[in-house]
């Protein structure tokens, strides 16, 4: 089961080379995600850019929705 992300905003603490993440969930439910390396910052951003995107019931995966193969 998961949840749709509505919107998100990202951060990247340029001194100590972390980011954070806060995505909102439809209903209103705020998330913090911690990111400890520039390549996860960039998937994430990656994936976030995408409709649809969710976060799964584990809090632990973003992921998009169904895309279709072209032919």
């Amino acid at each position: 089961m998961a949840t749709p992300i509505v919107s998100y905003r990202m951060a990247w603490n340029t001194e100590s080379n972390q980011g954070r993440i806060l995505i909102k969930l439809q209903g209103g439910e705020e998330r913090r995600l911690n990111v400890n390396s520039s390549g996860e910052f960039v998937a994430l951003a990656t994936i976030l850019r995408e409709q649809p995107v969710f976060l799964h019931s584990n809090g632990a995966v973003v992921h998009t929705g169904w895309e279709p193969l072209e032919d």
